[in-house]
């Protein structure tokens, strides 16, 4: 049996020890409605993500930053990874990729009224029109490689408000993201102007990614699947959706 001051001793000798809460930092941009700073808990994709890491005894650190920056970081080591990004193989040799949550319904918006008829997207750049995207953005597939002209700005509202303005003809925008933005006060009479444009180019599962850099890597990414395999099973990821006004029907 230890005397008091021996196990005075052993405790202060494993106080650093015990301090050391398992922990990850992870990157993410403002992407309302499915997360950002003026949401409640940060929006649905944190709050599951956080939820579902404290589940597997993780605290969780959120730092917003632009979705470039933020990727770049990742990729660097210097966080552990992002909350929601699409899956792209190049990615993917630096990254490792959750389970799939919330589905992303990827495709054009317009100018109302204005009528765009294509047969493919090289047949866009032949027709001359310009297309706006988000920098860090992954296109749909093609699209990019048809070579039209992409003007890139760093937010989805100064990509409506230069469609608005016809700086371009066509931005490529996530469905749920763009209607959310367009009821905001800061985009005012552009919501009137600016419309979806059928059909829907892909349908991207967003994920949570961790850098392969950072130490343990493989752990904090089991122990998010873990906590979010329970989540799914115990109604908490449906609830939090509903929570937040959008469908279970986008969980993957």
């Amino acid at each position: 049996m230890l005397s008091s001051r021996a196990l005075i001793t052993y405790i202060l000798l494993m106080l650093p020890f015990l301090s050391m809460a398992k922990s990850v930092v992870l990157g993410a941009m403002e992407y309302p409605p499915y997360y950002g700073r003026g949401l409640k808990n940060f929006g649905p994709l944190i709050e599951i993500v956080v939820e579902s890491y404290r589940h597997s005894g993780y605290e969780v650190e959120i730092v917003f930053l632009p979705f470039a920056r933020a990727i770049y970081l990742s990729k660097a080591g210097e966080i552990d990874g992002v909350v929601g990004a699409w899956y792209s193989k190049e990615r993917a040799e630096s990254l490792l990729y959750s389970t799939p949550m919330i589905d992303n319904q990827v495709g054009f918006f317009k100018r109302a009224g204005e009528e765009i008829a294509y047969k493919d997207f090289s047949d866009l750049k032949r027709q001359g029109y310009r297309l706006g995207s988000v920098n860090g953005y992954m296109l749909p597939a093609g699209l990019l490689e048809s070579g039209i002209t992409i003007y890139y700005v760093s937010r989805e509202d100064q990509l409506l408000k230069i469609l608005r303005g016809k700086r371009v003809d066509l931005v490529v925008l996530d469905k749920g993201a763009a209607q959310y933005a367009l009821k905001q006060p800061r985009l005012s009479g552009v919501g009137n102007n600016v419309e979806w444009m059928d059909p829907t180019l892909e349908r991207n599962p967003q994920h949570l990614i961790i850098s392969k850099k950072t130490a343990q890597a493989a752990e904090k990414m089991d122990a998010f699947n873990r906590g979010y395999k329970f989540l799914i099973e115990s109604g908490a990821v449906k609830k939090i959706l509903s929570d937040h006004g959008l469908s279970p029907q986008k969980i993957q």
